[in-house]
């Protein structure tokens, strides 16, 4: 479960998504794949990223921090209007 994602700057070029993610499972061990896209003030999709938060013990907590959005070049945080996950997927073993 994603508990909050955020975008933060990473450089006057680079925004990245900072964010805490749960395993609420009580007894599985979880891979955590998620995949973000930038928007700007149309819609229009500029920039993608994604992150897989590996080995999440059962319960545990952990802070993620996602590269930069990128699409041909990376994308500064003054150019997303807005942000979306666009996918998220958990591998238990």
């Amino acid at each position: 479960m994603i508990q909050n994602e955020t975008l933060v700057p990473f450089s006057s070029n680079s925004c990245h998504v900072r964010g805490t993610a749960q395993n609420i499972t009580a007894d599985k061990t979880v891979d955590l794949k998620m995949q973000w896209q930038a928007l700007d003030e149309s819609g229009k999709v500029i920039g993608t990223t994604g992150l897989t938060v590996s080995d999440m013990a059962p319960g545990e907590v952990r802070t993620f921090e996602a590269s930069g959005f990128i699409k041909d070049r990376l994308i500064p945080c003054s150019s997303i209007s807005t942000f979306q996950r666009s996918a998220t997927t958990a591998a238990v073993h």
